[in-house]
């Protein structure tokens, strides 16, 4: 996602709106889908992360088995919400993968500390291209019916 919001942005300000937010919404799966199937694969460095977050938040001793069992609900939760964020225009989708973007952009530091900003700046668009659709979808969708005209 971080690679296309810049192209994204430049359609948004053509009057581009259907095809930024195509653009968006593709990047977003593609990257929350990789990032699924790398927690399905166990990767080294999501476990890194869990471990010390675990022991730094919440005091627990997870053990590497732990960890993978957790990266396994981890991907298939994020293939799914890929899946999603494809076919539906749903709102709480949307807020949901802003908020669980932003939550693993913080593993970052709350793993290994404020000296990984640079890391976790990076991955800012992990969080915020979801919570654009959602401001988006928010913006665009019809308004209460109490507030429209009656037809008589």
């Amino acid at each position: 996602v971080r690679y296309v919001v810049p192209i994204a942005l430049w359609l948004f300000a053509r009057g581009k709106q259907e095809l930024a937010i195509g653009l968006l919404r593709g990047s977003l799966a593609l990257t929350f889908a990789t990032h699924g199937y790398e927690a399905l694969q166990a990767h080294p460095g999501f476990i890194d992360l869990l471990i010390p977050t675990a022991r730094r938040w919440f005091g627990l001793r997870l053990r590497e088995s732990e960890a993978r069992q957790i990266l396994t609900v981890i991907g298939w939760m994020d293939i799914t919400l890929a899946l999603l964020v494809c076919l539906k225009r749903w709102r709480w989708l949307a807020g949901y993968m802003g908020l669980w973007g932003m939550l693993t952009l913080a593993s970052r530091i709350s793993a290994w500390g404020l000296e990984q900003w640079p890391e976790s700046t990076i991955r800012l668009a992990n969080g915020t291209v979801p919570l654009t659709l959602l401001l988006f979808w928010s913006a665009t969708r019809p308004g209460p019916v109490a507030n429209r005209p009656s037809p008589a």
